[in-house]
């Protein structure tokens, strides 16, 4: 059969034809493994759809580029080399549901053991702060997490709230600066994390 027979013609435009109801048949087929964790139940582009590429991406986008449309902050911890997600290996930078798996319905965490169990630590209290650039120690190791930060026990956050993510390493954000600002050198040079007088 050459290029010029119509059968040849024919056999080329049946072959694309059956590709493509096929894809169309097994996309229609699909169905949910389960219900979304309830903060993405909440996005109403995302509340009942069946469509599973606004999240898992499509033909032209992959799962962790769906992510990131919406995940702004960590788009940018992976642009700058910065905070938890800029320090992990770049092979699981693109891997979000290996941290943050979903179907599992509204009371399931997407921030949950198995988050922490992925980057080495047996849960969150054993999270090395050294990974993110702060050499944590001393009576710090004392306190809960929630007492640093504040959402680190809601369950679903709010719109535009973060859960462990922005919170400024300087001393002055959470202690009484009793030098008013006075002092040019930092907090360290005098004073250590064994206690914080």
């Amino acid at each position: 059969m050459t290029v010029k027979s119509p059968r040849f013609w024919i056999a080329i435009v049946s072959g694309v034809a059956v590709t493509l109801l096929t894809v169309a048949l097994v996309d229609m087929g699909r169905t949910s493994p389960g219900p979304l964790a309830e903060v993405h139940q909440r996005i109403p582009e995302l509340a009942g759809k069946g469509g599973c590429s606004d999240c898992h991406g499509g033909w032209r986008e992959t799962m962790a580029e769906a992510c990131l449309t919406c995940h702004e902050p960590i788009q940018s911890q992976l642009d700058f080399s910065d905070g938890l997600h800029g320090a992990i290996d770049e092979n699981r930078q693109t891997q979000c549901a290996l941290c943050h798996s979903d179907h599992h319905g509204v009371g399931f965490a997407i921030v949950n053991r198995q988050s922490f169990a992925q980057l080495g630590f047996d849960g969150r209290e054993q999270f090395d702060h050294a990974l993110v650039g702060f050499d944590m120690g001393g009576a710090h190791l004392e306190l809960d997490c929630s007492e640093c930060h504040e959402n680190a026990d809601v369950g679903v956050l709010d719109e535009g709230t973060v859960r462990f993510m922005g919170l400024n390493q300087d001393c002055a954000s959470c202690h009484e600066d009793s030098h008013e600002g006075r002092m040019v050198i930092s907090c360290n040079r005098c004073h250590g994390q064994e206690s914080f007088d």
